[in-house]
């Protein structure tokens, strides 16, 4: 079980929060709420806070490393990573250099560089941005498949449609001067 807590009354420039989030051992909890609410920054805080669980985390952020790499030269540097490629169809544009792939491969370099690593918590902001409904769909899947065996994600989300069925989500809003969970339903 992971247990993430965080209040803090400097969360964000005279914003605080108070988050409880439960996380068993093969799930995963999806956090929403309105743009700019802080969703990132918490998980950035959560991430630094829980870094001796060694998540795995993938950013929102554009990829910015090893951009003049081609797609083959970190498939040599990563085992496995290509199983997950091969998934969302990626393993065709292997001399392709990443600074050179389109938004929706960016994303899902990122993905399968996480997926493809040995820790059991992922830490995933907005996993379907840029992907098209058939590598949502995937991307659903292969997260079933991974919880199965035991691996556990926290999620930040606004496409709540393709998420696997049944999921725990979250609300967090501003109340006051706090970041609340205000709301919770499953998908």
């Amino acid at each position: 079980m992971y247990k993430f807590e965080l209040k803090t009354s400097t969360f964000l420039p005279s914003t605080g929060c108070e988050i409880n989030v439960d996380l068993p051992e093969g799930s995963a909890v999806v956090l929403v709420g309105e743009n700019g609410v802080g969703k990132t920054t918490l998980l950035n805080h959560l991430h630094c806070k829980y870094e001796e669980k060694s998540p795995s985390f993938v950013e929102q952020k554009p990829l910015d490393f090893f951009y003049d790499y081609s797609l083959n030269q970190i498939r040599e540097l990563q085992h496995g990573i290509d199983t997950y490629w091969a998934v969302f169809g990626l393993t065709q544009k292997l001399d392709r250099r990443i600074s050179l792939l389109s938004g929706g491969e960016a994303q899902i370099l990122k993905l399968a560089s996480s997926l493809a690593s040995p820790h059991e918590l992922f830490i995933l902001d907005e996993p379907s941005q840029a992907l098209d409904h058939d590598k949502k769909n995937k991307l659903a899947q292969l997260l079933v498949n991974m919880m199965k065996a035991k691996k556990s994600f926290l999620i930040v989300e606004h496409d709540l449609l393709w998420l696997p069925k049944n999921l725990p989500v979250l609300k967090l809003e501003r109340v006051g001067d706090m970041i609340k969970v205000v709301d919770q339903w499953t998908t």
